[in-house]
């Protein structure tokens, strides 16, 4: 199922998860330790809101932005910056972050990338065609 999952999204392997908030945590937590700064877009899933809250008390630093404009991600670098995370379309409010522009300063700036693409799913669309590090599904 892996291996498939990785076919389908273009990505070189993937991990699953018995949910999606056991993939998020697993990234974050691996990904990011106490001094870290990570941008979100605040237009999240009330879980993985809940998460940052925690991921707060870790001591990441954490910065909550709209992410449907790029110059709210990039106005939000630091230089303790190390990741992105967007939803593909937003649950539930369905806002659709800059997800083009956004990886595009990923890149420049060599920032891990993460979209959360379980409303869209690979069928709809991929979020490595616009630099996505790392892609979550639920």
């Amino acid at each position: 199922m892996e291996a498939k999952l990785a076919s389908i999204d273009g990505g070189v392997g993937a991990v699953c998860f018995s949910t999606g908030m056991a993939a998020i945590t697993a990234v974050f937590l691996t990904l990011l330790k106490a001094g870290d700064h990570l941008i979100v877009s605040k237009y999240l899933f009330g879980n993985t809101a809940s998460l940052l809250d925690t991921l707060e008390n870790f001591g990441v630093e954490i910065s909550r932005v709209d992410g449907t404009d790029v110059q709210n991600v990039i106005d939000a670098r630091q230089d303790n910056t190390r990741m992105v995370f967007v939803e593909s379309v937003a649950n539930p409010g369905t806002q659709v972050a800059d997800m083009v522009k956004i990886g595009e300063f990923c890149q420049q700036e060599e920032l891990v990338y993460i979209v959360d693409n379980t409303i869209l799913s690979a069928c709809l669309f991929k979020p490595k065609a616009v630099g996505a590090s790392m892609v979550i599904h639920s």
